[in-house]
């Protein structure tokens, strides 16, 4: 289903399936991962192209869903979805994108604002491509930090999408 690479036995990377099965968790705690320089600067596996960003970090995609609201979106369907990979011509504007939803699930869209959404990431990956060298947390530390801290506060949070 997915455009972007994989495992040989068709298996998403365990890196990705954490991404994607906690994303909407993520963006929920925006505030938190982005006080924590460890927490932003995890990297995310997921390879947009042909376009090339080089390394996107979590603080990258947060940033990104969070100033535009093109990459937050409500599908046909009615589910909540992230744009959470780029591909496509920068010349001809087509496109083939992937977003997920809530629960995990992932699916082919195209955006009619593949332009603008594909300026924005690079402009913001270009802040964050400073601080590659700096200690780092995986995605998976992440989550189970931001897991273990909400256990601890009995906090439930959600993202909405406006």
């Amino acid at each position: 289903m997915a455009n972007y690479k994989q495992q040989k036995n068709n298996q998403e990377p365990k890196e990705i399936r954490i991404f994607l099965n906690n994303a909407f968790f993520l963006l929920a705690h925006h505030d938190r991962i982005m006080r924590d320089s460890r927490m932003f600067l995890a990297s995310v596996p997921v390879e947009n192209g042909p376009i090339s960003f080089g390394k996107l970090c979590l603080g990258v995609y947060i940033e990104w869903w969070l100033s535009y609201d093109t990459v937050r979106r409500v599908s046909e369907d009615g589910r909540l979805s992230l744009v959470f990979r780029l591909a496509g011509s920068p010349c001809s504007g087509r496109n083939s994108c992937n977003e997920v939803y809530e629960d995990g699930s992932h699916k082919v869209v195209h955006l009619s604002n593949f332009m603008n959404a594909v300026g924005r990431l690079k402009r913001i990956s270009e802040h964050y491509s400073k601080y590659n060298n700096n200690e780092k947390y995986s995605l998976e530390e992440v989550v189970e930090i931001l897991k273990k801290e909400d256990n601890e506060n009995k906090s439930h949070l959600q993202f909405r999408i406006k």
